[in-house]
């Protein structure tokens, strides 16, 4: 048997690693994949690049389009197939998309100007360029064709999921329009989702969804240091089987919660318990996480520099530094909400009275 040595290690370029092992970079490759690939790809357009609009347009089972419109900076040349970012996943899902793509075509506007147009095939650029050259932009268009070699659990577009992953994007950024268009049985369809009230929008939905009109709602928006959170909830005035509380942190959802949950309900507990000391009402009142949780709606988003999970699958937030300030500010901010309107806190505390 041949030794193993130094010799029989391989380096690999950026577009080499994510052709042979792409799961790393996208996770499945099919079409939870792809939605993988837009959460990252968000990330950067609208936060770093301060974009105002993103399309997408589907043609056959395999191509499609993207658009970024009201672009505001300079876009480095080499995102597409030579600039590797550790850390910062927005920039590396550009080059993602283009390594698994058979076909990649790029072009930047700037006052309705085509300032740059590159070609790849398989993620290797037809015409080369300065590795470092940024160019200043205001529009984007990327058009690409999946590699089926790379995209080997693909089956086609699912036009249905796409929309909900835009729609989701387009609550948690408020006034940013995104747009799905596509073919269908020859007829043309576009969705379309722009909230200039983000979070507030989704709890005006949940009202019109037989769910009735949300009791004490409230808005939590607040900058910490090194991170932010932005949170819209109300308790609900009519009983379902499943309570709808959502939470994300950096655009992406964690379904099992985590120490940003954790907090929110810490402080939405103290702000109760000091309303009901404050005003004399202590009695047979049982106010725990689980009963506060039965009763309200919640969409919670956490934006944080330096996030920790439990897991690579970054489904709960592992970061218990938060905590702290976070249920401070939520206590004090609900208790003026209960006292600012004693009726809806009477409601709210019948709720959670013993009945003997």
């Amino acid at each position: 048997m041949e030794k193993y040595s130094a010799k029989n290690i391989r380096t690999l370029n950026c577009v080499e690693a994510v052709r042979l092992r792409p799961g790393m970079y996208f996770g499945k490759m099919d079409m939870r994949g792809f939605s993988n690939f837009l959460d990252d790809f968000f990330s950067f357009v609208f936060k770093e690049m301060n974009a105002r609009e993103f399309r997408l347009l589907l043609s056959d089972d395999w191509s499609g389009k993207i658009i970024c419109k009201g672009v505001s900076g300079e876009i480095p040349l080499g995102i597409y197939d030579t600039m590797w970012t550790p850390g910062r996943w927005g920039m590396d899902a550009v080059l993602c998309l283009n390594a698994s793509s058979g076909i990649f075509d790029a072009a930047l506007y700037y006052e309705g100007k085509e300032m740059d147009f590159a070609t790849f095939e398989k993620g290797i650029r037809k015409v080369k360029v300065e590795k470092e050259k940024r160019m200043k932009v205001d529009s984007w268009e990327i058009n690409f064709h999946l590699d089926k070699g790379v995209w080997k659990d693909w089956v086609k577009w699912n036009q249905t999921h796409l929309s909900e992953v835009l729609k989701k994007h387009a609550f948690l950024r408020s006034g940013r329009k995104f747009v799905l268009e596509y073919e269908s049985d020859g007829e043309c369809f576009k969705h379309l989702f722009l909230f200039e009230n983000g979070l507030n929008a989704q709890m005006e939905l949940w009202s019109l969804q037989c769910w009735g009109s949300p009791v004490l709602p409230l808005r939590v928006e607040k900058e910490f240091d090194g991170f932010s959170i932005d949170c819209v909830l109300a308790f609900r005035t009519a009983w379902v089987d499943k309570p709808e509380c959502v939470s994300y942190v950096n655009f992406q959802e964690t379904i099992d919660g985590g120490t940003h949950v954790q907090a929110l309900f810490e402080g939405l507990l103290k702000g109760i318990s000091m309303y009901v000391n404050k005003n004399n009402r202590q009695g047979d009142w049982v106010v725990g996480e689980n009963k506060l949780k039965e009763e309200l709606l919640l969409v919670l988003h956490l934006e944080h520099e330096t996030a920790h999970y439990d897991a690579a699958v970054k489904n709960k937030l592992m970061n218990p530094e938060i905590v702290i300030p976070i249920s401070d500010f939520v206590a004090d901010l609900f208790y003026e909400k209960l006292k600012g309107c004693p009726d809806g806190a009477e409601e709210i505390l019948n709720r959670f009275r013993l009945i003997n």
